[in-house]
């Protein structure tokens, strides 16, 4: 006899074959059962009702849906059936599994079936997940926690209910974080965050240079200076030390690419090649790594603003160097579309003034 095979429709063919009542569902990449069961509010009214099992489709969950189907169909056929052991909605912590359940199940699904970086998972997912209490259930109370210790209308609060809200759908919990989350948004870069050529410049002539410690962080500065990289970039890259001065970013948070030197002449004057003069810091992961250097470049530190400031300056001189938008997304590692929501406000003053200058050329002929 043949082992025995779990996909829906094999494990709904021996459902039905053995007299069960309850059927099982897939939706999207979640499990359901199905069922006429006893109304949740009407004494003596019988609904059908389809029950989340909290779970991912695969052939470990599939078996355990099958068998929680034959457990449903037990217990309202013997009227013993009852909604405090079965809604997950109104009462996710009841299913018995603790919070490190939950997350080693997204935490396959996300590595396994939507082949995330194993960084990626670490550093949007698992950075957040550390902590909740692994032992305890997941709970709506608990998620809260987690996500009332970040800053409000800030990018880390948006991140942290990003992750907490996919952790609470792994597990059946029904919430609505919108109201947490706050109204930061990438589009959101002001004047003040971004950095006039000789604001650079000066920033450079004035580090402070008195050990050479300090002369490492310098170093970094230049890179996100010189090529709008993220700031765990400048840890995963190489320069060529002529002609053009184009940086490759070897690995980051959207893999390879090159990016062109603005200016080629802060490249050259600065040695940027030269990376062997980057500061020691443990590559754990680029999440880490991002922190440090926004720690050591940061408003507390050697600069007096975020070093992320560098990478916008960085986009708003390829604007008005008149470089294609879709070069300067290339360039920064993301898509149009994205480098036109953040940096809108900037390209419409180009077009417009582009339209100008037209106009009064052709006013001239």
């Amino acid at each position: 006899m043949g082992r025995k095979t779990f996909t829906v429709e094999s494990c709904n063919a021996r459902l039905q074959s053995g007299m069960c009542d309850v059927r099982v569902e897939q939706q999207g990449n979640r499990l359901y059962l199905r069922a006429t069961l006893p109304h949740k509010e009407l004494i003596g009214i019988k609904k059908q009702y389809k029950v989340s099992l909290g779970c991912t489709c695969d052939e470990a969950n599939l078996q355990w849906a099958e068998a929680k189907a034959w457990e449903m169909h037990y217990a309202k056929n013997q009227q013993r059936f009852n909604w405090d052991d079965w809604d997950k909605s109104i009462h996710p912590e009841k299913s018995g599994y603790p919070a490190s359940h939950w997350i080693e199940s997204l935490k396959k699904e996300k590595l396994y079936q939507d082949k995330i970086a194993q960084t990626t998972w670490e550093d949007h997912y698992l950075y957040f997940y550390k902590k909740l209490n692994p032992d305890l259930p997941l709970s709506i109370k608990s998620i809260l926690e987690i996500i009332e210790q970040t800053p409000k209308n800030s990018r880390h609060r948006k991140s942290c209910c990003d992750a907490m809200g996919r952790l609470a759908r792994q597990a059946g919990i029904e919430i609505d974080l919108k109201p947490y989350r706050g109204n930061w948004s990438r589009s959101k870069v002001s004047a003040r965050n971004i950095l006039s050529d000789g604001e650079v410049i000066k920033t450079w002539d004035e580090f402070r240079e008195g050990r050479i410690e300090v002369a490492r962080w310098k170093y970094v500065f230049s890179l996100l200076a010189v090529y709008g990289l993220r700031p765990h970039e400048a840890f995963f890259c190489e320069v060529e030390n002529s002609g053009d001065y184009i940086c490759h970013v070897l690995e980051g948070k959207t893999g390879e690419r090159e990016v062109a030197p603005l200016f080629p002449e802060w490249a050259e004057q600065w040695k940027v090649w030269e990376v062997d003069r980057l500061p020691q810091v443990e590559k754990r992961s680029h999440h880490y790594v991002g922190q440090r250097v926004t720690q050591m470049l940061g408003k507390k530190s050697y600069l007096g603003f975020p070093p992320y400031n560098l990478r916008h300056s960085y986009a708003i001189r390829g604007i008005h160097a008149g470089i294609p938008e879709r070069a300067m997304a290339s360039f920064m590692g993301h898509s149009v579309d994205e480098h036109r929501k953040t940096y809108q406000r900037w390209l419409k003053a180009s077009d417009a003034k582009e339209i100008w200058i037209a106009a009064m050329k052709r006013r001239e002929i």
